[in-house]
């Protein structure tokens, strides 16, 4: 794993999803552009009103620093705030887990090992 942050964004329209992966070791300068991402992935869904699933792919997220992960904790109380109705976060660090634990209490959300148990879940209809 390297520690350059990188980053991806795609839409899933007809799900109502947006799915992105990132990774790394993050910096306040860095996280921006992170967020623009997401922001734009989504507005088709925030400018329409509707609510909408997020995926993110974190398996090579690294822990971040104190000041990143409370950034991080705004960034998830926005998305509530812009429609995201459920989360779904792929994560392989224990340490990694716990952070986002601490972080994502503003949206309904379940941190899974793989792709396919994130994706049921976070289709199924409750």
């Amino acid at each position: 794993m390297t520690l350059a942050p990188t980053f991806s964004v795609s839409t899933v329209p007809n799900r109502k999803e947006v799915h992105y992966s990132a990774s790394g070791l993050w910096t306040l300068e860095k996280l921006p552009e992170l967020e623009a991402a997401l922001f734009e992935g989504s507005k088709e869904f925030i400018e329409r009103k509707r609510s909408f699933r997020v995926m993110g792919d974190l398996r090579d997220f690294a822990v971040q620093t104190r000041p990143v992960a409370e950034q991080m904790e705004q960034i998830q109380i926005a998305s509530a705030k812009f429609g995201v109705e459920r989360m779904a976060l792929i994560c392989s660090s224990m340490l990694v887990r716990k952070q986002f634990e601490r972080v994502s209490e503003a949206v309904n959300f379940e941190i899974f090992d793989n792709e396919a148990t994130a994706l049921d879940w976070l289709r199924r209809r409750f």
